[in-house]
């Protein structure tokens, strides 16, 4: 498409002249080695990644894209966000010069991965997937989908979405709660060529808002990002297939914009609730969490404490765990160098290559088996045991752990040391792979899978801070298929049933 290859060329053109003056500001207002490192590593994410910014790779391998994005904003978004705020890239930094090296170094590793990993042709699994109609959905399976997922999340609501080792309900339920995004993609029809029309799309509006209603009373901040951000990716989606419609209506462009700026506010104004209320979470149900969630929100005192609580020293890595970086919360969850800094300061700490920390993953992979098969396999096995993050282990917090966000870089490097670099290139190649079987060549169509389109805010915000490498080989080894199955079995019962 000859209109997206000029506006491709002119995203590239303004990235580099935006990241120019950051970089000017940057060094003339806080001038160190340090930032200049940072400035660095800025401009060689922007050059490694501004060569796949092109059709070919977009268009055959939209969703390792969008992972790819990800991964670039995590390293590019930092300069100006910190900016921003008035402060250094090196905001509370306490080994700048190893982070920026370090995370230059595995930014180039996975866009080796990415390039690898690029086929323009269907595989074995492709064709196979594509026998069962895993590319195939009508309007009716979409809204059936849906609702089951809607039932699901309502579910584990009443359980509290904490579920014991051995509660098959609880987890059969789980296992369907992503599916509840499915109607969010008739926002964008012509992505899954639906041979019906939708009429009612108030129904579907409705349906938005009752998600974002559900998400805040999850009282996870993550979760509340889910549908606006799940739309925004699929007009991205959109845009990579059909380019930007010739009649703008800049009338309704004014309109989602401000929309756009008032959701984003009510979103951060949330996000402060959710965290003043959380410590009552286990205490209260969800109807009720939701009530002290809006009461905290819209509260002027509560509020202006909230943002007062932004201004607090940094806490010194040696006393506590400490995330602090960017004031949006927003950026702070997608752009947080500061986590890569402190998991690379605690990977120093132990040392790198740690054998307790290879065997604590170990563990982890075997967690990813059924429990029978488990123990059946290592008689002494117990998931209970770990019922903590990669982060807490790290930072050797496990008897009372927080759920910290790891690194992927500083976790690998503490788990295999400097091997980690080849262990990744390997790693995100097979997960490339696997996210490539989302899209079908058919002759000269390209045909999506819809529940790459339902998986699409999970997949953008998949290799961002978490578990570290466990995550993206949970993905491989049990998460990619478990979905795609859960997928398969209810697409294809629904049909047979509407059939």
């Amino acid at each position: 498409m000859l209109g997206n290859k000029i506006i491709y060329k002119k995203v590239i053109q303004y990235l580099k002249v935006l990241l120019f003056i950051a970089i000017i500001l940057e060094l003339v207002f806080f001038p160190s080695f340090s930032t200049f490192l940072g400035c660095v590593m800025e401009f060689l994410v922007l050059y490694g990644f501004s060569y796949f910014i092109s059709e070919k790779y977009i268009i055959f391998t939209p969703f390792s894209f969008i992972t790819l994005l990800t991964l670039f904003l995590y390293r590019y978004l930092p300069l100006f966000g910190t900016l921003f705020d008035l402060h250094p890239i090196t905001y509370g930094f306490q080994n700048p010069n190893e982070t920026f090296i370090y995370e230059t170094i595995t930014f180039y590793i996975i866009l080796l991965s990415y390039y690898f990993s690029f086929s323009k042709s269907n595989n074995l699994l492709k064709n196979l997937l594509h026998k069962y109609s895993f590319y195939e959905i009508s309007l009716k399976q979409i809204w059936i989908l849906g609702i089951l997922g809607m039932i699901a999340r309502l579910n584990n609501f009443s359980l509290g979405d904490e579920f014991k080792t051995g509660d098959i309900s609880g987890k059969f339920f789980q296992g369907f709660v992503f599916i509840r995004y499915s109607p969010l993609i008739l926002f964008f029809p012509k992505l899954l060529n639906l041979k019906q029309n939708i009429k009612n799309y108030h129904i579907l509006y409705f349906y938005f808002i009752l998600l974002n209603i559900l998400e805040i009373a999850s009282n996870s901040r993550e979760n509340i990002l889910g549908p606006i951000l799940t739309v925004s990716l699929l007009a991205l989606i959109n845009f990579f297939y059909f380019g930007l419609n010739k009649k703008i209506n800049y009338f309704k462009l004014s309109i989602i914009f401000v929309l756009c700026i008032v959701g984003f506010g009510l979103l951060s104004l949330f996000s402060d609730a959710m965290l003043a209320v959380r410590g009552i979470r286990g205490d209260i149900n969800k109807s009720a969490l939701f009530q002290s969630t809006i009461d905290y929100a819209f509260s002027n005192e509560n509020v202006k404490n909230a943002r007062n609580k932004k201004n607090e020293k940094l806490i010194n890595y040696i006393d506590d765990w400490d995330e602090t970086y960017l004031n949006n919360f927003i950026l702070n969850r997608y752009a947080n160098l500061r986590i890569s800094d402190e998991t690379i300061y605690y990977a120093n700490k132990i040392g790198f290559g740690d054998k307790k920390m290879l065997i604590d993953l170990f563990n982890k992979v075997i967690d990813l088996l059924p429990s029978p098969i488990a123990n059946l396999i290592f008689t002494d096995h117990n998931k209970d045991l770990r019922k903590y993050s990669r982060g807490d282990f790290l930072s050797n917090r496990i008897e009372y752990p927080s759920y910290l966000v790891t690194n992927i870089t500083g976790d690998g490097l503490a788990t295999f040391g400097y091997s980690f670099f080849l262990i990744l290139l390997i790693v995100f190649f097979f997960y490339f792979k696997l996210v490539n079987t989302f899209v079908f060549i058919s002759g000269k169509s390209i045909l999506i899978s819809p529940i790459s389109l339902i998986l699409i805010y999970f997949i953008f915000g998949f290799s961002r801070n978490g578990n570290g490498i466990y995550d993206q080989i949970a993905f491989i080894l049990r998460t990619f298929w478990e979905k795609v199955l859960i997928y398969l079995f209810l697409n294809n019962a629904i049909k047979k049933i509407l059939n």
